[in-house]
């Protein structure tokens, strides 16, 4: 569930993307998966649905690769869009979800991205 306020609107990188409303300050937390609001799923309930349902979960959420799971963010922070040098980084001290915080001090406007090698161990296509 994202923890800071945040817009969805257009993106140069990929369509959609998520946007600080605010300032973000390094090391704020700014999502963290939340029992019964996000999916955590097991890979073969993904695999198990129709073609087009598969696509669309596949497209707005990912297989953890340490978990060997499937994970469905339930709100807007599955726009977050990639970037090799983004400004979140995942903290995974906490707990086995763990907890995506500002890598550095973000800026109101900008654009909230991951490296989707962190969390899916490989990169966007």
């Amino acid at each position: 569930m994202l923890l800071v306020p945040t817009l969805l609107v257009p993106s140069v990188r990929h369509g959609l993307g998520l946007f600080a409303r605010a300032p973000i300050a390094r090391g704020t937390p700014i999502w963290r998966f939340t029992p019964h609001f996000d999916l955590d799923l097991p890979v073969a309930l993904l695999d198990a649905q129709p073609a087009l349902a598969q696509q669309a979960l596949r497209h707005y959420g990912y297989i953890d690769a340490r978990l060997g799971r499937f994970i469905l963010c339930a709100d807007d922070y599955r726009f977050v869009n990639h970037d090799a040098t983004p400004n979140i980084e995942s903290d995974f001290t906490v707990d086995e979800h763990g907890v995506d915080r500002a890598a550095r001090d973000i800026a109101a406007g900008e654009e909230l991205t991951v490296d989707y090698l962190s969390v899916e161990g490989a990169r966007p296509a």
